[in-house]
């Protein structure tokens, strides 16, 4: 057995809890919201005898302390611990039945899309364009479809490259038109400088 201490037995928080106010021969502790104790103090008692005051605790408290306090057998302890274990059994099993449901809902609705799918197709302008789509897929296979295909990939690809090139020649052709035109003016400052020099 676990020996958890409370801490409320030694009156440190219940001691915050409350407020008291000291008159000469007597306490007044006002413990809740509407519930106000007063005490007679009797000088010399307390010293005497090297008690302090009594703990004051709610209800709730006392009666969590009881259950706390409880002691049970070892056949009472193994009975609560197969509760707890077929209750966490029956919450696992309620999962489990949950995913299951919810993967057959899943399996239905996949084979209603594609049951949906085949009954599009079997309408006869589109029965048509799936066996368009079928023989377009068997002529593709073929190895001069295939050559074309690549010819005409090549020429996609060379069309692009020539007008990379192009655009290429036209950015240096700007580019060294516009270093004559700086050399040019700055020439121009070098000999007009000069002739006011």
């Amino acid at each position: 057995h676990n020996a958890d201490i409370d801490e409320t037995l030694f009156g440190s928080s219940a001691a915050n809890r409350t407020n008291k106010f000291a008159h000469q021969d007597k306490e007044i502790l006002i413990v809740g919201k509407d519930t106000v104790m007063v005490r007679h103090k009797f000088r010399g008692a307390n010293k005497a005898s090297g008690k302090t005051d009594a703990v004051i605790i709610a209800a709730s408290e006392l009666n969590r302390l009881r259950d706390n306090a409880t002691l049970m057998s070892k056949e009472e302890e193994f009975e609560q611990r197969q509760r707890h274990n077929d209750a966490l059994e029956e919450r696992v099993a309620k999962s489990q039945a949950r995913k299951e449901k919810i993967r057959q809902m899943e399996e239905e609705r996949k084979k209603n899309a594609m049951m949906g799918g085949t009954e599009k197709e079997s309408r006869p302008g589109q029965k048509n364009s799936v066996l368009e789509r079928a023989k377009q897929m068997l002529d593709e296979d073929m190895d001069d479809v295939k050559h074309m295909n690549q010819m005409m990939m090549y020429s996609k690809v060379v069309t692009i490259r020539d007008a990379q090139i192009q655009e290429k020649r036209v950015v240096q052709a700007e580019k060294e038109e516009e270093e004559r035109q700086l050399d040019a003016m700055m020439e121009i400052e070098r000999l007009k400088a000069l002739q006011m020099y």
